[in-house]
């Protein structure tokens, strides 16, 4: 049952992620689309992995800082680690990074694996408040943008009457909620009164790790790697504009707008935003009189440069982090 489990948590997103593929990919000339790829200005993508770089870093010490007031020191070296190994996992699984961060600190730093978890959810709760911020901004700037792009959306799908019969969210809230409780009772009186020592226990360090927000000492400096994480994003996406002559005139307006449909398309859970990427960004570009094949170009050039990234960084952090982990190990033994 496990292996069908994990067979599933994989396969379905890796599924999803091919129809996604296929439907953006289906009617293009892959042949010319390679060739555009080949002939752009790679100097661009590199500019991008040195503004993804900083992004990372100023991450990693922004994350660190919600260490500090809980009692434990990691160096922004090992933290960068778990985060680039992170980044590495949700290629393979999606929503796997967060947890795969948390236990290589655990490995490497000995810090308790819900405490990580609590200073990941306070990290990305901050993160959830810029992507809002971001999207109000940017819907306040291209309005009418977002208003076609509505437009276009709704114009596809069916209108339908109201739906008949009673509302039954409430009943299926209130179902979950019994059930919730039915098994947490019948653990209970499975495993006794340990299980929710341990269960009191897991919520309150991850409680610990989301509360070390309100206490950061250097709160200025956690707002400027908030803001260096930010714009490096949106220096990411903009400066690999330059690559090709088809969207090098677009303007910082473009690249916010894009910066925002990204973090939106990274909610897709698929495999490294595989083919949601493609779809969300393809057609935003398009709505700036960018044809689908450039469009097409631009996305796979963006994401194909980023993944690289990721997967050989992330690879090599893990090699990295893993051998930390067991040279602590000996010291300790």
């Amino acid at each position: 049952m496990t292996e069908v489990k994990k067979i599933l948590k994989i396969g379905i997103p890796l599924l999803l992620s091919a129809v996604l593929v296929w439907a953006v990919f289906r009617n293009q000339d892959l042949s010319e689309i390679f060739e555009d790829i080949k002939g752009a200005d790679f100097r661009w993508i590199l500019l991008s992995f040195v503004a993804s770089m900083i992004s990372h870093v100023a991450r990693a010490s922004r994350w660190r800082q919600l260490y500090l007031p809980i009692g434990y020191r990691p160096s922004t070296f090992r933290v960068l680690l778990a985060i680039m190994f992170g980044y590495f996992m949700n290629i393979i699984i999606p929503r796997a990074g967060e947890l795969s961060r948390a236990e290589l600190i655990r490995r490497t730093d000995q810090i308790p694996f819900e405490v990580s978890l609590g200073t990941v959810v306070a990290e990305r709760a901050f993160d959830v408040l810029t992507i809002i911020v971001l999207i109000m901004v940017a819907l306040t700037i291209n309005f009418d943008l977002f208003a076609k792009i509505y437009e276009a959306s709704v114009a596809q799908v069916p209108q339908s009457g109201e739906p008949e019969g009673p509302n039954y969210t409430l009943f299926i809230v209130l179902g979950v909620m019994v059930l919730v409780a039915g098994i947490l009772y019948g653990l209970r009186r499975l495993v006794g009164k340990r299980f929710l020592a341990k269960l009191r226990s897991f919520f309150r360090n991850v409680g610990k790790g989301v509360k070390s927000i309100r206490y950061v000492k250097n709160k200025p400096l956690f707002i400027f790697n908030t803001l260096a994480i930010w714009i490096m994003y949106f220096f990411m996406s903009y400066l690999v504009f330059f690559s090709i002559p088809a969207t090098s005139g677009l303007n910082w307006e473009a690249g916010l707008t894009v910066l925002v449909m990204s973090g939106i398309a990274m909610l897709v859970p698929v495999q490294g935003g595989i083919g949601a990427y493609h779809l969300f960004i393809s057609t935003t570009l398009v709505f700036y009189g960018i044809s689908q094949d450039d469009a097409l170009v631009y996305a796979t050039l963006m994401h194909a440069s980023q993944l690289a990234l990721y997967f050989v960084g992330g690879g090599i952090c893990f090699l990295i982090g893993v051998f930390l982990a067991n040279r602590s190990k000996k010291a300790q033994a």
